[in-house]
């Protein structure tokens, strides 16, 4: 069905055409329709070509690491079916396992392993234990257990150390360490010897419950049984006392390392350095970061960022332009992040020359992102500097990056105090042409700026102009109600009194939804559920926020391990919205933050579902709003501000798409091509 062309889908295409040349082809396609099309082509038109093992791998391979998912079932029932048979390798159901379990699919990765044996493969313990891999990512802990069990039985595969460390890490992942610790004493009845990694595993287990006596025990008999600790374990005793404040002991296990003739990582130096800037040490921070560059440790982005916040927050600007000019010396290049850190910190002190000249510098390597801009914009707005800001922005504009809702509000305020409120107005309408929201705070200061002006008859102009765009909150329409309702025109108070008549029917049927559970919609939409138009997401989401109840229309998010975007939508008025965000099932960083959610709550977001990571999950579950993610993880994203916007996505076994409706209570998640009427 993909296949529809019998012309070469590439010019020019190769007279005689090899497997490894096929290969090399689809390897090197960046497009994944026109790598599909070439794979299919060769095999259907191109005279006296064969499909071998080879390039069945590379496509598939390539469509799943892509997460370009339906072709893959008919070119599978393909090989399964080619004749004569083509002898498959087992790596190729490792790399489907893997590519399907990284995009949230666990069910799809562990029917894949079911069916090795039907294409006279015979699973080993590498997929095997692939597949565990993926059942702890997407957290379903209890199939490991029960995976590991019948492994010999059902599956002909004799588990192996690593095995038993993936059941271990599983059951402290549940919580579950005295169990954990059960399996360390029973590995030697199957004839095998716990490893380093074992051991770790399960200090790692008390210590994420803040159990660190515990944690020194496992370290003692580790030591007992021979194992030398290594960077790692001692790592995770150090981040297990820093999360509880206790930094002294932390340090104290640093100095225990080195006497021990280890060396620290990047992960121990980070480990310290975020719990020193956590307590204000902000010179303790630097010389540690230091020493992690005089050794050739390349920091993360996040990393730096916090080192720069702690001394910025220190007052001393200028120590941490230093160590960015130290830091592109041992060449360790800093991104949008940290400069956008950076140039925010030279701006709140007045120094905008710097700032725009740190922008400079940083201009001739590398593309500035939306972020950057803003920081820079706003800073030289603040400054009163509008024609330095005003040329900032055609650059901007120039190198294809769009301006947000942020950009035009602090251009607006810049120009209104400078007097020119005209200008203002200019671009409140560019604004709304380009599908910007502007916020209270927006018209507050038009306002304001006109009345000192002399020119207050010109607000009622800029309301009927903003309510007939249908760009306008509920907080914006509450303030214009009450200032201005009886001078709009009629044409805009008709607009007015439909929107206001349209934004409060979602909100009174949002209210019904509240007390009425996802189990009763199901019920009640037995043939929406067997069109398709009503789904159910797997479970595989933790409850976070304090709102338990909430639906809304959809906004949808792609990123990896990046959060750019995700700040810049929950920046906007939410109008109980719920912003849906594929992070790729990612479970390495945070994409979301306590800030963000704080935000969104604050803008009248009505829920954001999370297909990665979240952290400050205490403040999170402080605010009113409801959250659902994969788990929390400590370190957070980049903010580079990389990824897709309005495009479906596939999470938790379901394509979902812009526009569409999401209803979520303790029970699961449903979504809705269109709005409930229950």
């Amino acid at each position: 069905q993909y296949f529809t062309d019998n012309k070469p889908p590439i010019k020019p295409w190769p007279k005689r055409l090899f497997p490894k040349r096929l290969v090399s082809m689809i390897t090197q396609q960046q497009n994944i329709d026109l790598a599909l099309q070439i794979f299919l082509y060769a095999g259907k038109s191109h005279p006296g070509f064969t499909h071998n093992y080879d390039t069945y791998h590379s496509i598939l391979f390539k469509l799943s690491r892509a997460r370009a998912f339906d072709p893959i079932e008919s070119l599978m029932a393909e090989l399964r079916n080619s004749h004569p048979p083509i002898r498959c390798g087992e790596n190729l159901f490792i790399d489907l396992l893997r590519n399907y379990g990284l995009a949230g699919r666990f069910e799809s990765s562990l029917r894949i392993f079911l069916r090795i044996p039907d294409y006279n493969v015979r699973r080993s313990v590498r997929s095997l234990n692939t597949l565990l891999n993926v059942l702890i990512q997407n957290r379903r802990f209890d199939l490991v257990h029960s995976m590991f069990k019948n492994s010999k039985e059902s599956f002909g595969i004799t588990p192996n150390i690593f095995t038993c460390n993936l059941l271990v890490k599983a059951l402290c992942k549940k919580n579950d360490v005295e169990s954990a610790y059960k399996v360390l004493d029973e590995i030697p009845e199957m004839g095998l010897v716990p490893n380093l990694v074992t051991y770790t595993t399960i200090l790692g287990g008390y210590v994420a419950r803040g159990d660190m006596e515990a944690g020194e025990k496992v370290l003692g008999e580790m030591l007992d049984r021979g194992w030398d600790p290594d960077a790692t374990t001692y790592t995770v005793l150090m981040d297990g006392y820093c999360k509880l404040g206790r930094f002294d002991e932390a340090a104290k296990v640093m100095d225990d390392m080195e006497r021990n003739g280890i060396e620290a990582n990047e992960v121990t130096y980070g480990v310290m350095i975020r719990a020193l800037c956590k307590e204000r040490k902000a010179g303790e921070a630097r010389n540690m970061f230091d020493e992690m560059l005089e050794r050739s440790f390349m920091p993360d982005s996040s990393l730096c960022c916090r080192v720069i916040d702690a001394l910025c927050e220190d007052c001393k600007v200028d120590e941490a332009c230093s160590l960015w000019r130290k830091m592109l010396k041992k060449n360790c290049m800093p991104d949008n992040a940290l400069l956008s850190t950076l140039i925010h910190w030279l701006c709140k002190e007045g120094r905008v020359a710097e700032a725009r000249k740190l922008f400079d510098e940083f201009e001739k390597g590398s593309i500035p992102s939306l972020l950057t801009y803003n920081t820079l914009i706003s800073g030289m707005c603040e400054k009163g500097e509008l024609t330095e800001a005003g040329r900032l922005w055609d650059d901007m504009v120039e190198r294809k990056c769009k301006p947000n809702a942020f950009t035009y509000n602090v251009l607006i305020e810049g120009l209104c105090k400078k007097g020119n409120v005209k200008e203002g107005i200019r671009v409140l309408e560019e604004m709304l042409e380009n599908g910007c929201f502007p916020n209270k705070t927006t018209f507050l200061i038009l306002f304001e700026g006109l009345q000192e002006s002399g020119k207050e008859e010109d607000a009622i102009k800029i309301v009927s102009m903003a309510v007939m765009s249908g760009k306008v909150d509920r907080e914006c329409w509450e303030l214009f109600l009450r200032k201005f309702a009886g001078e709009l025109d009629k044409g805009a108070v008709v607009v007015l009194e439909e929107l206001l008549l349209r934004e409060s029917q979602p909100l009174e049927k949002r209210k019904k939804m509240a007390f009425v559970t996802t189990a009763e919609v199901c019920d009640a939409n037995q043939d929406l559920i067997r069109s398709g138009e009503l789904k159910a997401l797997q479970p595989i989401f933790q409850i976070y926020g304090r709102r338990q109840i909430f639906s809304g229309p959809v906004v949808t998010v792609k990123v990896f391990e990046d959060n750019g975007l995700i700040r810049q939508f929950l920046e906007e008025k939410g109008n109980g919205r719920v912003l849906v965000v594929d992070g790729g099932g990612s479970q390495r960083c945070a994409i979301l933050g306590g800030n963000p959610v704080v935000q969104a709550q604050n803008n009248g977001w009505a829920g954001i579902i999370v297909n990665g990571c979240i952290r400050d999950v205490d403040e999170i579950n402080g605010c009113d709003i409801g959250v659902r993610a994969l788990a929390s993880h400590p370190i957070k994203a980049s903010k580079k501000g990389l990824g897709e916007q309005r495009v479906p996505v596939n999470i938790a076994g379901t394509r979902i798409c812009d526009g569409e409706w999401v209803y979520a209570d303790t029970d699961g998640v449903l979504v809705s091509q269109t709005e409930l009427s229950v």
